[in-house]
């Protein structure tokens, strides 16, 4: 009896801990986030009331900040890994002995992986201009 309730916890307190754990990864980046913005403007701030021009704060914040094009590299990165997670799947299970041709789920990551790549490099402008 005891050892059933035992196990029935074990994968309960499992999942909770794991939803704790990444509800504070969430936080913890979240701030971290917050905090630089602070810090962003607090310099912006300065600068401005020691006389610097609205070219100079906003070159400074501009290159500060990561914006677009970080986003778009890593995005692009991420479609390339799904693709290749998809062909791999797809070349991966077609050899395996089934009734159904299993080999086709390799197409659910393929697609996305194709999806995130077109957005990636179809998206707006590029963050390149000074």
């Amino acid at each position: 009896m005891l050892e059933d309730i035992v196990l029935n916890l074990i994968p309960i307190v499992s999942v909770i801990c794991t939803f704790i754990f990444l509800t504070t990864l969430v936080w913890a980046k979240l701030r971290r986030r917050e905090r630089d913005a602070y810090y962003r403007h607090e310099l912006a701030k300065a600068m401005i009331q020691r006389g610097a021009e609205g070219d100079e704060v906003a070159r400074l914040l501009r290159k500060s900040n990561p914006g677009l094009a970080e986003r778009r590299e890593a995005l692009k990165l991420g479609g390339f890994l799904t693709l290749a997670l998809g062909v791999g799947f797809m070349v991966g299970f077609q050899w395996i002995p089934a009734d159904e041709p299993i080999w086709k789920l390799g197409f659910v990551p393929t697609l996305l992986g194709l999806a995130m790549l077109l957005h990636a490099f179809t998206s707006g402008r590029s963050d390149s201009a000074d």
